[in-house]
């Protein structure tokens, strides 16, 4: 005889967020192994388009052409040195240095952190091993200039992450429960704890009827769940039991500001013969 089973998956979004903080600028190399203490503490939002170099200093002389060598030089080396894992990370940090007429870098610190310390790793030895750059233009009558490094990983994702933060949580409804939110801008995710599988109905079983039934949900403070509704139907007797299994369905709550609250999200209960 054939063995039936019925599955259940929770679809949820996961909204990044932002971390905002304001700019220190003091801070040390990271190390291989660093401890907290020798990253730079602060996280500034990420709202640069792309990865830039500025002049901190009045060179006197034009440096555009200096400048793109320059660039090009640290983004040949950032990617170089990036660990593959780093590749699809998002972060935004900021890099000064004081750079001597003969090429030579000296004075690197971490002004601005990703808050991540292998994306600052990876950022600071592409500085690092850029030593020495070409020696400055003939023209430049001083001894030295400092410099800031924009590093941007990923800066679709940056913008939208800024964005995101500050946008408001998404209030679905009003119930006895107080607000029904959307998952992100603040509010986390529900974590499934226990989710019984329905039983199949003697029609969808004679029909041998396979599919998914995709429903709303509302998720309470409590973690249980109210009002399942059905918004993709498979078939009757099988969305009848579908609802009646995820209403024993139970969640650890998705919360705002640490406070449990109600939000709604939308699962898919699966039927299969096997």
């Amino acid at each position: 005889m054939k063995a039936i089973h019925a599955v259940g998956a929770v679809l949820a979004l996961i909204v990044l967020s932002g971390v905002l903080a304001a700019q220190s600028p003091e801070s040390v190399p990271p190390s291989e192994n660093p401890a907290p203490s020798t990253l730079a503490t602060s996280v500034s939002p990420c709202t640069e388009e792309q990865s830039s170099i500025d002049v901190l200093d009045d060179a006197g002389v034009p440096l555009g052409g200096y400048l793109q060598r320059m660039k090009m030089t640290v983004r040949e080396n950032w990617f170089r040195l990036m660990p593959e894992t780093d590749l699809n990370r998002a972060g935004c940090l900021a890099i000064t240095f004081v750079l001597h007429k003969d090429g030579q870098v000296t004075d690197l610190k971490i002004e601005r952190t990703s808050g991540d310390e292998a994306l600052d790793r990876a950022a600071w030895k592409s500085i690092e091993h850029s030593n020495f750059f070409p020696t400055m233009p003939g023209r430049f009558a001083g001894d030295q200039l400092a410099f800031r490094f924009n590093f941007v990983y990923n800066p679709d994702r940056n913008l939208r992450a800024v964005q995101n933060a500050k946008l408001p949580p998404t209030v679905i409804s009003t119930s006895t429960d107080g607000p029904v939110y959307g998952i992100g801008h603040g509010v986390t995710q529900p974590r499934m704890v226990y989710a019984p599988t329905p039983e199949y109905s003697d029609k969808g079983r004679q029909k041998k009827i396979q599919g998914t039934v995709t429903m709303q949900i509302v998720i309470t403070p409590s973690g249980t769940v109210r009002d399942a509704k059905v918004i993709t139907s498979l078939e009757p007797s099988l969305d009848k039991q579908a609802v009646l299994a995820v209403n024993a369905w139970k969640f650890e709550p998705a919360e705002k500001d640490g406070v449990p609250v109600a939000v709604q999200i939308t699962v898919q209960v699966q039927f299969h013969l096997y």
